[in-house]
């Protein structure tokens, strides 16, 4: 310090307290002003298809005697849909097919 004059010395003191001083004011670097927002939605849409298996069975009636037909039993079932606003071109009717019970369930409970 003695090769500088005392108006340099404190010039250079000057800076370099000013810089230290500055320096954390620059580290904190303010954030823009956000609003962060979180939410979700529900949308409730009425299916255009519903797909059900049924299955019809002749059995006799214990009542009357009488047995009752696929046939019967698919006017029936096409009868209570049409009661529930299902048209019968939406009723579709698919793998038709036949087998005995020899000697199985008989229709009653045990």
């Amino acid at each position: 310090l003695k090769q500088f004059k005392m108006k340099t010395a404190f010039n250079l003191v000057m800076v370099l307290l000013f810089s230290i001083a500055m320096t954390p004011m620059m580290a904190q670097q303010q954030s823009p002003n956000t609003i962060v927002v979180y939410g979700s939605a529900e949308k409730v849409v009425e299916p255009d298809e519903i797909v059900m298996t049924l299955t019809l069975q002749e059995f006799s009636d214990n009542n009357t005697g009488m047995k009752k037909l696929i046939d019967q039993l698919e006017a029936d079932l096409l009868r209570v849909a049409k009661s529930v606003g299902v048209s019968s071109n939406a009723v579709l009717i698919d793998n038709i097919n036949g087998y005995s019970n020899y000697g199985g369930y008989d229709g009653t409970p045990e």
